[in-house]
């Protein structure tokens, strides 16, 4: 088995389900994802982050999320500092977790710099929630005051210009995203995923669309597909192996979406890749 580039909460960090760490950054990292959810908010330096392939500065003021579908590269040109907060999502609502996962499928990247006055208040979210996951022992109400304040960095996130999300994600396009989330790598067809919703399976198409900007067949391509970019990337599977274990059942079509979407092969994404060193 190839080195794997997925970073995960520690068996012993899983009961907190929540992390957070204030760390330096200074020099590149390779290209890696994490199998949580992330939240990092830059307090000081200069930088690119390249997430899903697509450049942003970084600079103090920078505030970003990850959901497990992103791949993202830091390179650094002065030391960057920054609290990140790593946690899983079962940290918040269904519906915010499902609003992340629809903007981020739509190819809205969660990354924001908003003006000092609000970063300021962020970072004292930020601050406090890596001072209560800190505490030994815990402190009385630390798991709802950590979630609350999550959630209010989260909405600050979404409240963005460039996100552009609806006040609230409608409760059955919750339901489908996170059903695609969590069974992607198993053969969903339309027809399945509007029996699980008791819907027909014309209007669970039209609804979908209307709600997420992107059809269910292109949603479930591009999930399976950042699927298959972590396998080649993490281990050393054959590309039929990662087409099936992606969730694609036909070898051809996923030669055919995978070319389509990044421009190149399996194989030469694989190289161009398998180049960095881990974190």
């Amino acid at each position: 088995m190839g080195e794997r580039r997925v970073y995960s909460l520690h068996a012993a960090e899983k009961a907190l389900q929540i992390k957070a760490k204030r760390k330096s950054v200074k020099k590149q990292t390779s290209l890696h994802w994490h199998d949580c959810l992330e939240i990092e908010l830059v307090l000081s330096g200069r930088g690119t982050n390249i997430i899903n392939g697509k450049k942003y500065p970084l600079t103090r003021g920078t505030i970003y999320a990850l959901t497990p579908a992103d791949n993202h590269i830091i390179t650094v040109e002065e030391p960057i500092e920054l609290i990140g907060i790593m946690f899983s999502e079962d940290q918040i609502s269904e519906d915010m977790y499902a609003a992340l996962l629809t903007l981020e499928m739509s190819g809205v990247e969660l990354i924001a710099t908003p003006d000092e006055q609000k970063f300021s208040v962020l970072e004292q979210y930020a601050s406090t929630i890596l001072q209560e996951v800190g505490n030994q022992p815990e402190q009385p109400y630390t798991s709802a005051y950590v979630k609350s304040l999550l959630e209010c960095i989260i909405i600050e996130l979404l409240r963005a210009p460039r996100c552009n999300v609806p006040p609230s994600v409608n409760p059955l396009i919750c339901r489908a995203v996170l059903y695609l989330h969590r069974h992607y790598t198993e053969q969903i067809t339309l027809d399945s995923l509007a029996k699980h919703l008791h819907l027909t399976p014309t209007y669970l198409s039209a609804y979908f669309k209307n709600n997420t900007g992107c059809t269910f067949k292109q949603y479930l391509v591009n999930l399976r597909l950042k699927h298959a970019c972590r396998l080649l990337v993490s281990t050393d599977f054959s590309v039929t192996e990662i087409c099936l274990a992606s969730g694609f059942s036909s070898y051809s079509h996923f030669m055919r979406s995978f070319n389509a979407h990044y421009g190149t092969t399996p194989v030469q994404y694989r190289k161009m890749n398998s180049t960095k060193k881990p974190v």
